[in-house]
């Protein structure tokens, strides 16, 4: 029986919950195609070929179409975070079929919300977000966190006891 999300039991110290999220390459893989195929995508913008020279400048230029995909992302990221409560509390609440679907799709579905919701900053549009992101406070903080994701597999594997 495969569960939507193993490690609500033991948290961090479930091994088995941390060997499949950080050990085996098939979890990471959708997720890494996504952001290969959204990499390409602003490859070919920054070029200036292809449709998204199109898609970047409806951003540019249309407003609600801006607004529309950040809170479609929006809407998608929050329906990822909080859909899965139900199986949190009781485990038996979804069918075998929906725990599948879920561990199939959730990784990949994050990646492409988040992506929705920066796509408007990173093709160029002028948004809030960009403003907030690019704020020169933000710098030391976004140092600061990735220096922590660089070392926070090493400090899990020390605390799980396999170093």
């Amino acid at each position: 029986h495969v569960l939507a999300n193993p490690p609500t039991k033991g948290g961090i110290n479930n091994e088995a919950a941390f060997i499949w999220y950080y050990i085996k390459p098939y979890v990471r893989l959708p997720p890494y195609f996504v952001g290969v195929l959204f990499g390409l995508l602003y490859k070919e913008y920054k070029d200036g070929e292809g449709s998204m020279v199109r898609f970047g400048e409806f951003f540019k230029e249309n407003a609600v179409g801006k607004a529309v995909i950040q809170w479609l992302g929006f809407g998608l990221m929050m329906f990822l975070v909080f859909n899965v409560r139900e199986v949190q509390l009781d485990e038996d609440s979804w069918s075998r079929f929906h725990h599948a679907l879920w561990r199939a799709l959730n990784k990949p579905l994050y990646v492409i919300s988040m992506t929705m919701i920066i796509l408007p900053s990173i093709l160029g549009a002028d948004t809030y977000l960009k403003r907030f992101l690019t704020h020169p406070i933000l710098s030391s903080i976004s140092r600061v966190t990735f220096t922590a994701y660089l070392v926070h597999l090493i400090w899990i594997y020390r605390g799980l006891g396999l170093t």
